[in-house]
């Protein structure tokens, strides 16, 4: 067992990391030096591209703009037309600024876009078809369309689940421990009364979670948990927030909207949770949080601990936030969900300022052999070992790719202890000879070779080894170092390389 988590990064970055990069740097920067690279969607991608990669690249010898806009990922869908059929410029308010306007090379998602399955007839479809069927459609303005949109997997970031104690309440040291159960309780609004307190409040909780307190509150009203704190439609973060819970709390989750990012209609949610919001972006939805005393909610672990007013961490902290004094905290959640009672095991999303994600040769691929995660592979034909840089990395609503694993600890072979809830992070770009048609124009002059360059550094031995390199931004790379299709770095590669 690897006991340092240190020595752990070390090694995820010296297995795999040449078969990510062995096509990075293909394209020269001559071709394309006055070239804007231009990119929107997922607020969680914001400082991935804008702090790590755009820069990294850039650093290259490189002499031109690139520019990320961060908004969600709904609007990078949006842009490139996988639910309508036709494209929509304005999601990134930079580019439709330009003039002239211009659409992104890449737009940014949390999750891949659906499409036929392997070997399948492929129709682009104006709105009706699967979300690669539609982007063909918009990119080509026709059924005859052959544009073909690349999804590529470049990184994945946990995903904190964050705790904002009502100034009544003091939890005398440590942190907080939630049970797989607990966690689907306590944002279903479900959470049993408990040692005399009554449902759904803090003093019940922690005496569930065995969390030693003080609380200045008498039984049994005790201090009420006032509700999650939500994203509006389209976030990708409540899109796998809601897919883990489903899986790992049957009881509370198996609810008709827990396959979407939303959160608005009411079938979205368990019926007994409480909204507040919604937020508009993951640092809003962080900050929200600890400004409101009572609440929970969600946000990459980067925007957790950048809120104003005291930060969340692993342990109790004090924050004013919101013009109260309370606690903070960032939950550390069980890693073998299934076990025994009294037998959990429990994972911190922080490792000492890095992610605590699993990144290692064990993927599950959907191939009988088990493994980490759910990642659905795209192929040239059913059941195939030809990676196909078109196809679909979600085959449905049940089978779709997920990074996440509610028993991480038991499919990664009980080496170490990696946090549970993580979101895969994705490209959209679109094939050669895509750019070339009309309805992706206006683009920047040589905007193909620059978006397939800096897409390839991404997923290349530099920009793969950056993400355990920049500390507080906590990314982390791509699961590497398994057998033909088991390598999801070198499955990112390939996608790149179809640009």
């Amino acid at each position: 067992m690897l006991h340092s988590r240190t020595a752990r990064r070390a090694l995820a970055l010296a297995t795999g990391l040449a078969a990510a990069g062995a096509i990075s740097g293909a394209v020269t920067s001559e071709a394309f030096a006055t070239t804007d690279v231009l990119g929107s969607g997922a607020a969680v991608q914001r400082v991935l591209h804008t702090s790590i990669w755009i820069p990294g690249w850039r650093g290259g010898g490189r002499s031109y703009t690139s520019t990320y806009t961060g908004t969600n990922s709904g609007a990078g869908f949006a842009e490139f037309g996988n639910d309508t059929g036709r494209l929509d410029i304005s999601k990134d308010p930079f580019a439709a600024a330009l003039s002239p306007a211009q659409y992104d090379g890449f737009t940014t998602v949390d999750s891949g876009p659906t499409g036929p399955a392997p070997g399948g007839t492929f129709t682009p479809q104006l709105g009706t078809g699967t979300q690669l069927e539609n982007a063909a459609y918009a990119a080509g303005g026709s059924a005859l369309s052959t544009a073909r949109e690349v999804t590529v997997p470049v990184a994945q970031t946990p995903l904190a689940i964050l705790l904002s104690i009502p100034g009544s309440v003091r939890v005398t040291s440590g942190g907080v421990r939630l049970t797989s159960a607990q966690f689907g309780q306590l944002f279903a609004g479900t959470v049993p009364a408990n040692n005399g307190w009554n449902a759904n409040t803090w003093e019940a909780l922690f005496s569930l979670t065995r969390t030693a307190i003080t609380t200045s509150n008498t039984r049994p009203a005790g201090a009420a948990i006032t509700g999650v704190q939500v994203r509006t439609d389209g976030a990708g973060a409540t899109l796998n927030l809601k897919q883990y819970l489903k899986a790992a709390d049957t009881t509370n989750w198996n609810i008709a909207g827990a396959d979407n990012g939303n959160s608005s209609a009411s079938t979205d949610f368990p019926a007994g949770t409480v909204k507040l919001g919604p937020n508009s972006g993951d640092t809003t939805e962080a900050q929200a949080v600890a400004d409101r005393p009572g609440s929970v909610g969600y946000a990459t672990l980067a925007s957790a601990t950048a809120v104003t007013g005291g930060a969340f961490a692993a342990t109790v902290r004090t924050s004013t936030a919101g013009g109260t004094t309370h606690q903070v905290v960032w939950a550390t959640l069980q890693d073998n969900t299934g076990a025994a009672a009294g037998s959990e095991t429990y994972a911190t999303p922080d490792d000492s300022g890095f992610a605590n994600l699993y990144t290692g040769a064990n993927a599950n691929i959907g191939n009988g052999l088990g493994g980490v995660g759910n990642w659905v592979v795209p192929t040239t034909t059913a059941g195939g070992s030809t990676f196909d840089p078109t196809g679909t990395w979600t085959a449905s609503s049940t089978n779709y790719t997920h990074a996440w694993d509610p028993n991480l600890y038991g499919n990664s072979g009980r080496t170490a202890h990696y946090y549970p809830l993580s979101i895969a992070l994705f490209v959209l770009s679109w094939k050669n000879g895509a750019w070339n048609t009309n309805n992706l124009r206006p683009q920047g002059t040589n905007a193909e070779a620059a978006t397939k360059s800096y897409l390839q550094y991404a997923v290349g031995t530099t920009g793969q080894a950056a993400l355990f390199s920049s500390s507080g931004t906590y990314y982390a790379p791509l699961p590497t170092g398994g057998t033909g299709l088991r390598d999801i770095r070198a499955d990112a590669a390939l996608a790149a390389a179809a640009l």
